[in-house]
């Protein structure tokens, strides 16, 4: 976990997923990351893949949080619009 110039803390795990964790004192930071990693499997089992899928979450949504997972797509590809361009 690091410290970025902006202020913002940073973690990477040991399967390459980065965490935006924000700013913000240790307490405040650890409590953010505590409630993540409770509802992470909440929101992957619908979705039928493992926590090793996460590519990437940002964790400074007030009330939420962003991820991107491996292997999940959620727009089509080359679809008939990408394809006038």
């Amino acid at each position: 976990m690091y410290l970025t110039p902006r202020g913002n803390w940073q973690l990477y795990l040991s399967n390459g997923a980065h965490l935006e964790l924000g700013g913000g004192q240790p307490p405040e930071v650890g409590a953010r990351l505590e409630d993540f990693f409770s509802t992470l499997p909440q929101v992957l089992a619908p979705l039928g893949v493992k926590q090793q899928a996460l590519e990437y979450a940002d964790l400074r949504h007030r009330d939420g949080y962003a991820i991107r997972l491996r292997g999940v797509v959620t727009q089509a590809v080359n679809t008939p619009a990408q394809r006038r361009r």
